[in-house]
């Protein structure tokens, strides 16, 4: 048995000449092994590069004499590379994201849902979240997505841990994700691709989860994102969006852009026949679809109050008072329609159905989605009931006479058939506050169900529009202590700050905020309050 020897011997002998073993005796055929494990078994040599004990020895020997297989043998390390051998490994995309890269990931998926599990059809039916899905997967072939998919893991991961050192982190990674954005622009085709639009929806998300620091205000980089997803899908034109992918980030991102043309108070580029149509040559609207055909409407009706307004005063506005009231004729019947396909679904979260009764807290990420939607309805309602109202006070009239003959009967029979309570909205038009305590009422129930981030976000827009109705409308409007739960729900925290703070951050405006805390009430109803 061999005796161990010292590093220094064994480097020594490594030197020897090719033909003569490590110990100096003479081995003809034999070369030197470099030290490899299973070389060194089959030389019956000590390692060069290591020190061995004596049981290791003896289990060297023991099996030195066992025929060894030849189909076992490896190939020798100087072997000329064959090209023409082709390997079927498919290396796994997580490989080829740096290890902060996969955290952030991770910590991005598992932050959308609990269990990181993605949406469900049914979910994205009712909500703008299946986008969500599929931004992991486009974000290995876009180094500028997945710079923006790691600035945003490590904000969640930020407010999840509270640490500083990991929110400065993110803001750095943010800054370096804006970068990327930037230098992929120029390239010549950078509009077509499906993970800049994704890129684009992201910052957006980002603007929300960012943390309040010393009041800071972000109403310009959130409007630069809506408008650079507008650019993304003007520049493609409607027939890019057809399938895959490519339709579904176009359908979610409707949602953001008609939210930002009424408060633009300017009719978006993408209301028009064409871009209602083609985008679902090949696909099925869902109801989220159908409602915003109608609510994209809002903005045109809205521009054209606000030239009415500005007009009043030095010229005849009859015939532009005319237009107004037939388009808000023509939308009231849009809304009776839709709401009579999703009636099975959006009087469930309703109050006014089962008075004096609690509403059903949502189970899972699809009756969240069916509660935002729900909430963006009531909303559109209350934007086109206030405008109603406001030329329903100039005539003079008790209420305004609607076109709605076939619409009231057809919600009749189906009523009939169906269900007893569709013969409420037989006559939809109650006036706005009527859709605004709806929406209070309704708000607590996004805190009920620990639904991940898409559902802390969903609850911003209705908070803030519910906000500025009661905001700009007269106290003796309000019903009991509507004003009370609207001042919790903007107290709740969301993403380490309170919602109202974050409403003050998007909007930058601090004194909506100060007024409804403060219970400063309107002296008059504002018809264009949002």
């Amino acid at each position: 048995m061999h005796s161990p020897r010292t590093a220094p011997d064994a480097m020594m002998d490594t030197a020897a000449p090719a033909g003569r073993s490590n110990d100096g005796a003479s081995k003809s055929g034999d070369a030197v092994f470099p030290p490899y494990r299973d070389r060194v078994d089959r030389a019956i040599s000590h390692c060069a590069g290591y020190d061995q004990n004596s049981a290791l020895v003896r289990r060297l020997f023991a099996s030195a004499n066992r025929p060894v297989d030849a189909s076992k043998q490896l190939p020798r390390r100087n072997a000329d590379y064959d090209g023409n051998i082709k390997s079927n490994i498919v290396q796994s995309h997580a490989l080829n994201r740096s290890a902060l890269e996969q955290l952030c990931h991770g910590e991005f998926a598992s932050a959308l849902l609990p269990g990181g599990r993605q949406y469900s059809a049914k979910a994205a039916n009712f909500a703008a979240v299946g986008w969500l899905n599929h931004v992991s997967q486009l974000s290995d072939s876009e180094a500028a997505l997945k710079c923006v998919l790691t600035s945003t893991g490590l904000g969640l991961l930020a407010l999840i841990t509270g640490d500083i050192h990991i929110r400065f982190r993110s803001l750095q990674a943010h800054n370096r994700a804006i970068y990327e954005v930037a230098k992929t622009s120029k390239r010549q085709d950078w509009y077509k691709r499906d993970s800049m639009l994704a890129a684009t929806r992201l910052l957006l998300c980002y603007e929300y989860i960012l943390p309040v620091v010393d009041g800071a205000q972000l109403p310009q980089s959130h409007g630069c994102h809506v408008d650079g997803t507008q650019a993304l899908l003007l520049a493609r034109g409607p027939h890019a969006f057809t399938s895959g992918i490519a339709h579904q980030l176009y359908t979610d991102s409707r949602h953001s852009l008609i939210l930002s043309a009424i408060l633009k108070r300017r009719r978006s580029p993408l209301c028009t026949y064409a871009w209602r149509t083609i985008p679902w040559t090949s696909q099925k609207k869902s109801i989220k679809d159908e409602l915003f055909d109608v609510v994209q409407e809002l903005p045109a009706l809205v521009e054209q109050v606000v030239a009415f307004l500005a007009l009043q005063p030095v010229s005849s506005t009859k015939h532009l008072e005319m237009r107004i009231l037939a388009q808000c004729n023509t939308l009231h019947g849009q809304f009776a329609s839709w709401m009579r396909k999703a009636s099975p679904y959006i009087l469930k979260f309703d109050y006014t159905i089962i008075p004096n009764m609690p509403l059903p807290i949502p189970q899972d990420e699809t009756e969240i989605s069916l509660l935002h939607l729900s909430m963006m309805f009531w909303i559109a309602l209350m934007i086109l009931y206030s405008i109603l109202q406001f030329f329903n006070e100039r005539s003079g009239e008790d209420d305004i006479d609607f076109d709605t003959k076939e619409n009231s009967q057809s919600v009749t029979e189906h009523s009939n058939k169906e269900d007893q309570n569709l013969t409420l909205y037989a006559n939809m038009y109650k006036g706005p506050n009527l859709y605004a305590s709806k929406c209070v009422h309704a708000l607590h129930l996004f805190g009920e169900f620990k639904g991940g981030v898409a559902e802390s976000l969903s609850v911003i827009v209705p908070l803030w529009f519910t906000m500025r109705y009661f905001l700009n409308r007269k106290s003796g409007q309000h019903k009991g202590n509507e004003l009370e739960v609207l001042r919790k729900a903007l107290s709740t925290k969301l993403f380490g700050s309170s919602a109202a703070s974050h409403i003050t951050k998007i909007s930058g405006r601090t004194d909506e905020i100060d007024r409804i805390m403060g219970g400063e009430n309107a002296t008059h109803d504002a018809v264009l309050w949002f």
